[in-house]
């Protein structure tokens, strides 16, 4: 089991080794025999993170030739540096401390734990039924692993979610046993429907089994994993319709999928940092991914911070885009001023010394506040238009981070072997 750590994490090197990035920054240093290189175990720019990155690094030493190999990997924790990679000069007098990596692996194995496990835990199979008072139907049965949206058995109705009651109905409508009825028994009918599927609802729960590893993509990171490559297959096709024909329509589904992602992808990417932050034998099966994603998100155009790629700016430039090509209603440029010299604001009334819980009936009230308390809900949502180019390294992005979501769950699964 250790040999197989050993032997990713190993290869997660080798193909950092192997970067541009790396060739580029090695060639800036002069390093010599026996001089220790360590990798940085967090590349993305942390902003507003729970977790602390961990204090546990990887580093190679270069070989009596000068070269930089992965033949030996060591830990250390002495160290607290912020760029990609730091050179250790053996001839420093503040060498730190390093452990052998096979010897770290062993102890960070003891100290796994099972939770982190959830993410790739057996969902196991569980319907939920509820009786639904329909002719000839008398039970509603949710099957969460049914391919089809509805099924018919033995008097039973079998639906695959919990989560459209419209498109539901209208496939039950489309039963034999509901078209014979009156309009208004149709609307009985519909009306408890509604009234099961919404107490379905609560009590719909996926069970995981903690000690049993899916081998499929029924997992909590498998359903993740297998809906980003799905996205990601989206974003390139309304990107190459949009790049050869200035599609609008391609534009707006390439916002769409941004925003969506910008906002349900990130979180999940802050779970799994997170994981790696707590568990750093996880950031070393998957350094590799974690470095190119980072290098994907320094490639967006225009925003950068302290050379890593920032969630919260990345956030901010898709609002942007989004807000640029769908709040055209009222657009304006910037805020609007009114110039109120000469104005006369009539005075009515000045109320002070409400209790403390209405603090807010503390105003002067004058003639035609009530226009100015209208006029002040309007609002103006920031733009950002964005060039092609963006959209392209974007692209990189969502994809970089499928392969990182996909090498996580593999990590996991290595380790999850007893």
């Amino acid at each position: 089991m250790s040999d197989k750590v050993f032997k990713v994490i190993k290869s997660n090197i080798n193909a950092i080794l192997q970067t541009d990035h790396f060739s580029d920054w090695l060639s800036k240093e002069k390093v010599e025999k026996d001089d220790l290189i360590f990798f940085n175990n967090s590349f993305i720019f942390r902003q507003n993170f729970k977790t602390n990155k961990s204090d546990k690094v990887l580093g190679i030493q270069v070989d009596k030739n000068g070269k930089t190999t992965s033949s030996e990997i060591y830990v250390t924790n002495e160290l607290n540096f912020n760029t990609d990679f730091k050179r250790i000069s053996h001839k420093s007098s503040n060498i730190p401390k390093i452990e052998e990596l096979n010897v770290v692996i062993k102890k960070e194995m003891k100290v796994l734990g099972k939770l982190i496990f959830l993410l790739i835990g057996e969902i196991e199979n569980e319907d939920i039924e509820l009786e639904v008072a329909f002719p000839d139907f008398k039970k509603l049965v949710f099957r969460h692993t049914q391919k089809e949206l509805l099924t018919i058995e033995r008097s039973q109705l079998y639906i695959n979610t919990v989560d459209d009651e419209e498109m539901l109905w209208e496939e039950i409508k489309k039963c034999n046993e509901i078209k014979k009825l009156k309009i208004e028994e149709i609307s009985q009918y519909e009306e408890n429907f509604i009234k099961v599927l919404s107490k379905m609802r609560e009590t719909a729960n996926l069970k995981i089994n903690l000690d049993k590893c899916s081998k499929t993509s029924e997992s909590l990171l498998g359903k993740f994993s297998k809906s980003l490559s799905s996205q990601s297959d989206e974003y390139k096709k309304h990107l190459k319709k949009f790049v050869s024909s200035d599609d609008q329509s391609s534009l707006h589904d390439l916002l769409r999928i941004a925003y969506n992602f910008s906002s349900d992808a990130l979180t999940l990417l802050e779970l799994l940092i997170g994981i790696s932050d707590l568990k750093p034998i996880v950031s070393w099966l998957t350094l590799s991914s974690h470095y190119e994603l980072a290098h994907a998100f320094r490639e967006i155009p225009w925003k950068k911070s302290s050379g890593k790629g920032s969630f919260a700016l990345y956030k901010e430039m898709i609002g942007g885009a989004r807000n640029h090509a769908f709040h055209n209603l009222f657009s304006l440029p910037c805020a609007v001023e009114v110039n109120m010299k000469g104005v006369q604001l009539n005075a009515r009334q000045l109320r002070l010394f409400s209790s403390h819980n209405k603090k807010g009936e503390n105003v002067l009230k004058y003639e035609d506040d009530e226009l100015v308390e209208i006029l002040s809900r309007f609002t103006r949502a920031p733009e950002r238009n964005m060039s092609i180019d963006f959209f392209r390294r974007n692209k990189d992005v969502i994809e970089k981070t499928v392969k990182f979501v996909e090498e996580k769950a593999n990590a996991l699964k290595i380790l999850a072997v007893k």
